[in-house]
């Protein structure tokens, strides 16, 4: 059966990566909710998507330059009484579940890694007691190579899209390298997965494969009939009828 991850909690039907959009689909029957973190200019780690808050809030600037304080004081957009949150609120927050934790390392504004952003995420998971139901993602491979040697105790999944999987030498070799980490499974972008499904499959297995972010009713149709692991989509409801 297709497992159904909702994309920053289900970005199409409530606002993204927020604690008022993670308890709603949280009560939904997914089988995991995907989100993002960043680490501010005074060291928290905040749940938010892009490396500037200015599509997602009221403000203005860049995540790895402003405070916590200054990053919540401005608000979620069309959300009365939210804000960016931090990681530690929704580990909080989706304690009482079973939902499996995709928590997306990100890199800052200006595609730098944070420097040991993997292992502060990694210890917060084991300090809410959810390492056995997480898997730590992210888009760079050295990310996930070297967090899966201090930490091959939690799962991992590759975020592949065309731009990534060309600077790696195309798809085959992407997949290969993130292949190369146990525990990796790779969610792969639908139009880039849609020309090359049975090769990957032939690769490592449908086990391994998901399709990220189909969104429309055909689009879900279809990946969901598919022999792949998951679909990561900011519409799960739709899945789920499918489902």
């Amino acid at each position: 059966m297709v497992r159904i991850i909702g994309h920053r909690g289900a970005a199409k039907l409530w606002p993204e990566n927020t604690l008022a959009g993670f308890e709603r689909a949280l009560q939904l029957p997914l089988d995991g909710i995907e989100f993002d973190v960043h680490r501010t200019a005074d060291g928290e780690l905040v749940v938010i998507h892009d490396g500037r808050i200015d599509r997602t809030t009221n403000g203005s600037g860049l995540v790895c330059d402003m405070t916590l304080a200054e990053i919540r004081a401005a608000g979620i957009k069309d959300a009365a009484g939210q804000t960016v949150p931090m990681l530690r609120e929704v580990l909080d927050l989706c304690r009482g579940g079973d939902q499996e934790l995709q928590v997306e390392i990100k890199t800052d504004a200006y595609g730098r890694t944070y420097p040991g952003l993997a292992g502060e995420i990694a210890d917060m998971l084991r300090e809410f007691g959810m390492v056995d139901r997480s898997r730590l993602t992210s888009f760079v491979p050295n990310v996930l190579t070297e967090a899966y040697r201090v930490f091959p105790s939690i799962r991992y999944l590759a975020s592949i899209n065309q731009a990534s999987a060309q600077q790696m030498g195309g798809l085959e070799a992407a997949i290969k390298r993130f292949a190369a980490i146990p525990t990796c499974a790779m969610a792969i972008h639908k139009d880039l997965l849609s020309f090359a499904l049975d090769k990957c499959i032939e690769l490592v297995g449908g086990d391994r494969i998901g399709a990220w972010v189909p969104n429309t009713p055909d689009e879900l149709a279809y990946w969901m009939r598919q022999p792949i692991l998951q679909v990561t989509t900011d519409r799960p409801d739709v899945a789920l009828r499918y489902r």
